[in-house]
């Protein structure tokens, strides 16, 4: 006995193109990309936000970790879920209005890592991407890393994820910098500038950000704040390059006398802070232990002069930290520890932060305030924890002092 599912030829013929047409929409639905995901900006180009106080989160280097790139570093020391996990719980105690990204936000700016990137700050960036929970979660300042458009000088994909960031160059080209400014307390105004300063990778786009710079710099109101991947004053051997020097070089042409008040920067892949105008001067912030594998600390001889030197209020923060990593449970090895602090048989020598021991991962809160301005680091302690580790605030006064 068979059994006939149709009733005629034609009834035949219906099912199977039903059958086939659906086959046919499964495997369009599976082979569709998956869409990439989506980041609020906190505020557009040329763009004013006002309010009595403003908070904001500040990281860089906080791409995946990979053995090609971190060759050579103690892998095990990343440490970006312990700094995402500490920023979304600062961020309902004292909550931030907004997160930047200091660049190198991904590995090499495929989709994938870019899909990657759109999952691990879910919990705590606004966008397209389904949160975890029900938290609230803030907009984003992006800061072009050298590896976030490293495969595709368009940056494409990187302009998807953050619709609308950047200067409109017409084209189809995306420019990678923009300015805004913060408006706070009795109305004092705050000039951001991004800028890019991976000349190479901007090819032919580099003169136009240039032309852009020299004017955006004119007008700082209280005082300017330059956010850029590379930094161009820390402790690593390699020096700024050249894309560095020549921005800062057009800041300190075409911004106001002493208008520049803080260069925030990520760079290395630890934490570094530097005065080297004093305290009148502008302050520089290497703000690069976001999450990948923390990269030593070269701090100098102690007692002697080295240059760029390190802010003396950080250098006491940094023997602070030793000093706790010193008294955990487990321990770095004495030499680790005596290396860091140039005590035992290396004083009189160069010191030195082992990245892999004592990682400085963390991130910095700036407040904007009426009075001024506030910089806090919260930096990584040996039971994964963060705390507040050294803080500094500018007035028109006192310049920059710490706290």
């Amino acid at each position: 006995m068979s059994i006939s599912l149709c009733w005629t030829a034609e009834h035949c013929s219906g099912i199977v193109g039903h059958m086939l047409s659906l086959l046919l929409f499964l495997s369009v639905a599976v082979s569709a990309p998956k869409p990439m995901p989506a980041k609020r900006l906190a505020i557009d180009d040329a763009g004013v936000l006002t309010k009595e106080t403003i908070t904001i989160g500040l990281l860089g280097n906080t791409r995946a970790t990979t053995p090609m790139l971190d060759k050579g570093r103690a892998v095990s020391g990343g440490g970006h879920d312990l700094v995402i996990g500490d920023i979304t719980a600062q961020n309902m105690i004292d909550p931030l209005d907004l997160i930047v990204l200091l660049g190198d936000m991904v590995p090499s700016s495929s989709k994938s890592n870019w899909r990657e990137f759109g999952d691990q700050f879910a919990g705590i960036i606004d966008g397209s991407v389904a949160p975890p929970s029900a938290l609230r979660r803030i907009p984003v300042v992006p800061v072009v890393g050298d590896r976030d458009c490293v495969k595709q000088a368009s940056c494409e994909d990187l302009a998807a994820v953050f619709p609308g960031f950047g200067q409109d160059i017409g084209f189809g080209r995306v420019a990678t910098w923009q300015s805004f400014d913060f408006v706070v307390g009795d109305q004092k105004s705050w000039r951001f500038v991004v800028v890019d300063s991976n000349k190479k990778g901007l090819g032919s786009r580099w003169r136009e950000q240039v032309v852009w710079l020299k004017e955006a710099v004119r007008t700082p109101g209280q005082g300017l704040i330059v956010l850029m991947h590379e930094s161009p004053v820390s402790r690593d051997k390699a020096g700024p390059s050249s894309g560095v020097t020549e921005l800062m070089d057009l800041v300190g042409e075409h911004a106001p006398l002493m208008s520049l008040r803080a260069v925030i920067s990520a760079g290395s892949s630890n934490t570094q802070v530097f005065l080297p105008d004093g305290t009148l001067g502008p302050i520089h912030v290497v703000a690069g232990g976001g999450g990948t594998p923390a990269e030593s600390l070269q701090r100098g001889v102690k007692g002697l002069g080295s240059e760029p030197a390190l802010a003396p209020h950080f250098e006491g923060a940094l023997d602070g930290l030793v000093e706790t990593y010193a008294a955990a449970e487990e321990p770095p090895s004495q030499k680790v520890i005596d290396e860091a602090l140039g005590a035992g048989s290396f004083d009189g020598y160069a010191r030195v932060v082992a990245g892999g021991d004592i990682p400085t991962h963390g991130w910095w809160k700036m407040r904007l305030t009426g009075a001024g301005l506030e910089l806090l680091w919260r930096a990584r302690l040996p039971s994964g924890s963060l705390s507040d580790r050294a803080r500094w605030s500018w007035t028109p006064d006192g310049g920059w002092q710490p706290k």
